[in-house]
């Protein structure tokens, strides 16, 4: 007759300690996390809540003698205040008069 042993699959309490302490302090760490990020949700407000960004358009330009100009008034058309955005062109070693249209 063969004799069986018998295994305890079961994990001792002090090598469960420091892994109940791990877990309780990712846990913390995961919900400080989840509450900084509500919170700045919350900050940035509805739909319909005024905006306080600014903006720069940036136009790269070369030979764009006859399309810069309506290029230029499409910009300056936005439905956004003029002092929220800024335009800057950069005029890229033009050849024509785009330079002098701007």
């Amino acid at each position: 007759m063969s004799r069986l042993r018998r295994c305890n699959s079961m994990i001792s309490v002090p090598v469960l300690a420091p892994l109940n302490t791990v877990f309780g302090l990712v846990t913390l760490l995961y919900l400080g996390i989840v509450m900084r990020l509500r919170r700045g949700l919350f900050a940035l407000g509805g739909p319909g809540a005024p905006r306080h960004f600014t903006y720069s358009v940036v136009i790269a330009a070369r030979n764009e003698e006859e399309t810069i100009g309506t290029c230029l008034e499409s910009v300056l058309r936005q439905s956004i205040g003029v002092a929220q955005y800024e335009v800057i062109v950069v005029d890229d070693r033009s050849t024509d008069r785009t330079a002098e249209l701007i």
